[in-house]
């Protein structure tokens, strides 16, 4: 995976999974703020795995 590729993927983990993280914590009543870092992390380990899925697969058709 290039490092831009990696990074946009990143960053869209960050902020999708920051909004969602937050808005279920406020919902269940919890700490808006730990709900908030706690998605952002996994919404960017979430996407980087996903998009290193992707690019093992190409490599693998490749091969073939």
């Amino acid at each position: 995976m290039k490092l831009k590729n990696a990074a946009i993927f990143m960053i869209r983990g960050i902020l999708a999974g920051g909004l969602f993280g937050g808005l279920s914590a406020l919902v269940s009543s919890h700490d808006v703020a730990s709900g908030v870092i706690g998605g952002s992390v996994a919404g960017a380990l979430l996407l980087t795995w996903v998009g290193l899925g992707g690019n093992i697969a190409e490599l693998r058709n490749k091969r073939n």
